[in-house]
Formats: C-alpha cells, sequence, structure tokens
C-alpha cells in the first residue's frame, strides 16, 4: 500500500472506531475515553479497537446487528482475527 493510501485507510479505520463508539453507547469512565482518545490521536487503531471490544464485552449489554456488522468490519480492516470481536455475537439482539 502506497503511503497516501495507507494514510487515508487509516482516517477511515479511524472514523470508523469513532462511529462505533458513538453508536454503541458505551460507558466509558473518563480515563477509558481519555484512552480511547490518545490511541486515536497516536494512530494505535488497534489499541482503540481492543478497547471498544473489551467494553462491549465487559458491559455484556445487547448490541444491534448493524453495531456488531461494523465491528466486524473495523477488525477486518485493521487485519484483526474474527476472534477478536466473534464473541461478541451472542450479545446480538
Amino acid at each position: 500500500m502506497e503511503r497516501d493510501e495507507w494514510v487515508q485507510h487509516c482516517v477511515e479505520v479511524s472514523q470508523l472506531l469513532r462511529q462505533i463508539r458513538e453508536q454503541g453507547g458505551l460507558p466509558f469512565t473518563p480515563d477509558e475515553e481519555s484512552h480511547f482518545q490518545e490511541s486515536l490521536d497516536a494512530n494505535e487503531l488497534g489499541i482503540a479497537f481492543d478497547l471498544l471490544c473489551w467494553k462491549v464485552e465487559e458491559t455484556g449489554k445487547p448490541i444491534s446487528q448493524p453495531l456488531y456488522d461494523l465491528i466486524a468490519d473495523a477488525g477486518s480492516r485493521m487485519g484483526c482475527s474474527p476472534s477478536d470481536w466473534e464473541n461478541l455475537k451472542t450479545l446480538i439482539r
């Protein structure tokens, strides 16, 4: 991937992670929110993704199929293993 393509890819994934954060209504503590934002700002997208998945699982709050699809899309775009998000399927309502 060329540099410009890579930059665009990172921007798109970062926007997708922000969208997941907003649509998920996840109850982040102030420290978690700060860590999430700092991860995005530093382009540590994998850390931000892991934090989102962890928080979804930790809360046990039901999620929609469209939200799950966004999570799976973000994980796929980043080259993560499906096992990183497939455990969240049980929360789809």
